[in-house]
């Protein structure tokens, strides 16, 4: 996918969550690899989630989708 076909979003969340991302980039430089950005991050962890049979109905709050994506992470083969 080109850059061109790239949109650019604007996500709210905790500052530990960024702190988390931004441990990930720096461990991976670390460890000889390349600073991994968090919008990267972001990208593959729903790239991954696609792949995962998550129920995404009914659901009532961000703690019941995250139980909800631990399950089908399990059942992922």
């Amino acid at each position: 996918m080109s850059r061109a076909d790239y949109k650019k979003v604007i996500i709210t969340m905790p500052a530990r969550m960024i702190e988390f991302l931004d441990s990930i980039g720096q461990k991976s430089r670390r460890t000889h690899g390349y600073k991994v950005a968090n919008t990267e991050i972001v990208r593959a962890l729903i790239t991954a989630s696609k792949k995962l049979k998550i129920n995404f109905e009914g659901l009532k709050s961000e703690e019941e989708l995250v139980a909800r994506i631990l399950e089908a992470a399990k059942a992922f083969k």
